[in-house]
């Protein structure tokens, strides 16, 4: 899979995805400082999801409505960087191809993924879906298909 990686992402973690076969272009390593309208620019360029520490992209997507191959919000803090890269590893090797084209926020125990199905000039249609790395499946009162740990 390919990723862009923010400047916001633990080293160790695109090591890890890297190890593991990943092409991940690390804005750190490309040109540190790039504003956000640029990285979101540098994903959608490479057609990739960019995976990223900062909820600054949340209000791209969602209230300035930017066209996006997918955001990976990490809320990892406060866990050394080998447990993050673990984390992400296995969220990409058991999730991967959702993160396309969807708003996901990985957390200690889930990958919350919504995907936006469909972009109009002034509609973003969004399906919700709550995935978590492990656990069975239920359904909610609302039809919402839910997996619980």
């Amino acid at each position: 899979m390919i990723l862009v990686a923010d400047e916001s992402v633990d080293l160790p973690i695109v090591i890890r995805l890297r190890e593991n076969g990943h092409t991940i272009w690390y804005v750190a390593e490309m040109q540190p400082g790039l504003p956000d309208d640029a990285v979101l620019n540098l994903s959608n360029h490479y057609a990739a999801p960019l995976l990223t520490a900062d909820k600054g992209f949340g209000e791209l997507v969602f209230h300035q409505k930017r066209v996006t191959s997918g955001v990976i919000l990490l809320r990892l803090a406060g866990l050394l960087s080998e447990t993050k890269a673990e984390i992400v590893a296995t969220a990409v090797r058991q999730h991967g191809t959702e993160f396309i084209a969807a708003f996901t926020v990985i957390t200690p125990n889930a990958a919350r993924i919504r995907s936006v199905i469909a972009k109009l000039p002034s509609v973003v249609m969004i399906v919700r879906a709550k995935i978590f790395l492990h656990g069975s499946a239920r359904t909610s009162r609302a039809g919402q298909k839910w997996i619980i740990c």
